[in-house]
């Protein structure tokens, strides 16, 4: 990793920190926000500095956890029981109690230890288990009664387009030429994925 790759890395997380910190925390307002899994960890993982000079420390979740403490959780939605034996025992356990939606502090339940090596949520902290990466875990639905989104007809705005036109390229796969066919090529490589 070099060294601008790390500044890149430190000041996007800080930025991603302060944009939730402004909007939560300098208002007062109860926040959800949506992001993926190597920005959100709550505590540093020394387990995962020999996977990156920045380790787990310097993420938008442990940076908010730092300075607001127990203000800030984390949840996790239930993962694909296809490939995620935690989820898989988890949705088990589910229908033995014929619950379809489930909502549980891994912390305080038997779930607290349980890990997947072959699972994506697992793959930067090797010993943590499931109260280790999450404050909080969700089921909506058992496995089968999930469907795949689909892109949105019209999703991609000029608006949006103008503001991360490299984003949507490398979504459609190259140059868009306009809406209609960053739309088209966007929508047929979400199929793929």
């Amino acid at each position: 990793m070099r060294l601008g790759d790390i500044h890149y890395q430190l000041l996007g997380n800080a930025y991603y920190a302060r944009c939730v910190e402004r909007e939560a925390f300098d208002a007062k307002r109860r926040t959800v926000v949506w992001v993926g899994a190597a920005h959100a960890p709550l505590r540093p993982s020394g387990q995962n500095r020999h996977k990156s000079i920045l380790g787990l420390d310097h993420c938008m979740g442990s940076m908010l956890a730092g300075r607001y403490g127990s203000a800030v959780g984390q949840a996790i939605l239930q993962g694909d029981a296809k490939t995620d034996r935690v989820a898989a025992l988890i949705e088990e356990c589910a229908k033995l109690c014929s619950r379809t939606r489930i909502g549980f502090a891994p912390a305080e339940s038997p779930f607290a230890a349980l890990h997947d090596e072959d699972a994506y949520k697992y793959m930067f902290r090797p010993g943590a288990g499931l109260a280790d990466l999450a404050s909080y875990y969700i089921m909506l639905a058992p496995q089968e009664g999930l469907r795949e989104c689909e892109w949105m007809e019209g999703f991609l705005s000029r608006r949006m387009l103008g503001t991360n036109r490299p984003y949507y390229e490398w979504l459609a796969g190259g140059a868009i030429g306009d809406l209609d066919d960053g739309n088209r090529r966007i929508r047929e490589g979400a199929r793929r994925l």
